[in-house]
């Protein structure tokens, strides 16, 4: 088994999921995305599936064959086998188990699975009906394993702080246990939300995307749409409850709805992004908490979508749409409740598209961008897979303790989106990861920069450039960066980075040029004052040496108000060296220029004040009665 990753990984993460992709599934597709992901942000990863194989499986991914299935569980004989041969193979640093999943069980039996820290990825209870006395029974076998595997997990995850806290199999291990929202990747067509079309006369569009099974509550969405003329509902999917929701649909008393109701079947994923494109509205009418999270609401999302889902107590499909306000609940299996919201979101969308003046206008506009907002924000798959490598990053302290070489921090604003994320591929392709320093990016430039293969950090709040370099300084010495190079974007090319690497014998690299007469003297003379050896003061290109990063992540640091000077002081009295390199190329910045007289005054008195408080007090001082010190008697 060769791993998913980059020769530069920081770890190695074996994943033990259900199924893969093609296979179609909310697991299945988050896991691949996740494994992207992670291969994206230096990991090494593989995965562990039932399935059969295929001539175009990559070689880390490992599918077993399915030889029978009992009550919805693939069992593949062969799966301890692949286990203990990925195991030795691969060499995990982390196994990640992906929950419910008969699969997991065997690393209780190996010792190789032992010897590595576990993730439990909890994405759903088993839910037992006593209605359906083999499920019942499975379960009692099933148990006492899944309380093994909670058990030796040293974290577990669950998908939403809503299921985490309802969960009554999960609250044994709620100590161990962390709330991480489940992402996606982004996907095609959905950099903007889609745009309803400014017809008042045509129909509301709604649309429900699942398995055809009992938890779904397609019969609840169909009876509730019968009763709203002037709605159609496309229903995709395909299951086991097909037969039944054609005859449900064709026995309706309202003739009408025969025809406003449809039902798709099965879809590839083009056909199934134009219809999220085209609908109106996102409903899903699910009655059990097997709907843990309910991804397909995050895609239909992605494409500005309101969403209708249940009230389903301890699921995180409501605590996600609540969290985003992206729409409507509606209570669970109740046709009256669900005719109701459709009736109040269609409202809402005609008054939009007839470009009404009121309440409910407004109310459908902010649907539709709080959920792309969130889809893209919060709930990417990004933002998931950072929150996940956190974990990985508790259990395994080696990763953080194992130095990294290079990291450039980049401070960015909105007028140097342009052409960013081709920066952070230069700054990448000669070996250097990338913090992007966000000072008001827009959504889809950070898109972009993601995908080019970089951090991306936003300021809490407004940040001076020293406080925003000091976040990325910090964030760096955490994860033992080697060298750090901090620049704002589209300073400095990257082919004249190598200029300042070829200086490996210092602690500070400052790339310099020639500057105007006023700051050449302005420099002369705070020179004379520091003793500094330092042309260019004010330079923010610099490459820092490990003790250097040290010495600017400290909280005496943070008193500077400019990184120029003051952080040059602190390096010197630290003892560092120093070293200057001509940069022909570099470009300066707004922050680096006197843009007034009145500014340049400024910066020179305060320069002046920093460069004199390090002139020590005269030893001759003499010393007066309130500096006597007092001694106080022991009891």
């Amino acid at each position: 088994m060769k791993p998913h990753g980059t020769p530069q990984a920081r770890g190695r993460v074996l994943h033990v999921g259900k199924f893969f992709p093609p296979d179609r599934g909310g697991i299945e597709s988050y896991l691949a995305d996740l494994m992207a992901q992670q291969q994206a942000m230096g990991l090494e990863v593989a995965a562990l599936v039932h399935g059969t194989p295929r001539p175009d499986d990559p070689p880390w991914l490992i599918r077993v064959p399915v030889q029978a299935e009992v009550v919805y569980a693939p069992i593949a004989l062969g799966m301890v086998l692949a286990l203990r041969r990925a195991l030795r193979q691969f060499q995990p640093d982390v196994l990640h188990l992906h929950m419910p999943n008969l699969a997991v069980f065997w690393a209780l039996f190996l010792h190789h699975a032992m010897a590595v820290p576990w993730v439990v990825h909890w994405h759903s209870d088993v839910m037992v009906n006593p209605k359906r006395l083999l499920l019942n029974l499975a379960y009692r076998f099933y148990e006492p394993f899944e309380r093994r595997m909670l058990r030796g997990a040293q974290a577990v995850i669950a998908t939403s702080p809503a299921y985490l806290r309802h969960s009554q199999t999960l609250w044994p291990w709620r100590g161990k246990a962390v709330a991480i929202p489940l992402g996606l990747r982004r996907l095609p067509g959905t950099a903007e939300p889609v745009a309803g079309v400014p017809a008042c006369d045509r129909p509301f569009r709604v649309l429900s995307i699942g398995r055809l099974a009992h938890y779904k509550g397609f019969g609840v969405l169909i009876d509730a749409v019968a009763q709203c003329p002037g709605v159609v509902l496309r229903i995709v999917g395909d299951g086991e409850l097909r037969a039944v929701l054609a005859q449900q649909i064709q026995a309706l008393p309202q003739a009408d709805a025969r025809e406003r109701i449809q039902l798709l079947g099965a879809v590839d994923d083009a056909q199934k992004w134009r219809e999220l494109a085209a609908c109106d509205l996102f409903a899903l009418a699910s009655t059990e908490k097997s709907e843990a999270f309910g991804l397909v609401v995050l895609e239909a999302m992605q494409f500005g979508k309101p969403c209708l889902v249940s009230q389903l107590s301890g699921s995180g499909l409501p605590w996600l749409l609540d969290t985003a306000q992206a729409g409507m609940t509606a209570p669970v299996g109740e046709v009256a409740a669900w005719r109701d919201a459709v009736f109040a979101m269609a409202a809402a969308w005609r008054a939009h598209v007839c470009d009404e003046a009121s309440d409910a206008a407004a109310r459908w506009r902010r649907w539709v961008s709080q959920a792309h907002q969130a889809a893209h924000g919060d709930f990417s798959m990004q933002t998931n897979a950072r929150s996940v490598m956190a974990v990985y990053e508790r259990l395994w302290p080696e990763w953080l303790e194992a130095e990294r070489p290079l990291l450039a921090v980049m401070r960015a604003g909105p007028s140097a989106a342009e052409g960013l994320d081709a920066q952070v591929r230069g700054l990448r392709a000669i070996g250097f990861d990338v913090l992007v320093i966000d000072e008001g990016l827009g959504a889809a430039t950070v898109r972009l920069v993601q995908a080019a293969g970089a951090e991306v950090l936003r300021t809490p709040l407004p940040q001076e450039a020293w406080g925003s370099l000091q976040l990325g300084l910090r964030w760096a010495r955490v994860r033992r960066y080697a060298q750090v190079l901090t620049l704002s974007a589209g300073q400095v090319a990257p082919a004249d980075i190598d200029l300042l690497r070829r200086q490996p014998q210092h602690d500070v690299v400052i790339a310099s040029r020639g500057r105007r007469l006023p700051r050449r003297l302005a420099w002369s003379w705070f020179r004379g004052l520091t003793g500094l050896n330092v042309r260019d003061l004010s330079s923010p290109v610099r490459l820092y040496g490990r003790e250097a990063v040290a010495v600017l992540a400290s909280r005496e640091a943070t008193m500077l108000a400019h990184e120029d000077l003051g952080s040059l002081l602190l390096l010197q009295r630290s003892r560092l060296s120093m070293v200057e390199v001509e940069v022909p190329g570099l470009r300066l910045s707004p922050d680096t220029g006197w843009r007034s007289w009145w500014r340049g005054a400024r910066d020179l008195m305060a320069g002046t004040v920093l460069g004199l408080s390090r002139i020590d007090t005269p030893p001759w001082r003499p010393r007066t009665a309130e500096h006597t010190p007092v001694t106080l008697d022991r009891p």
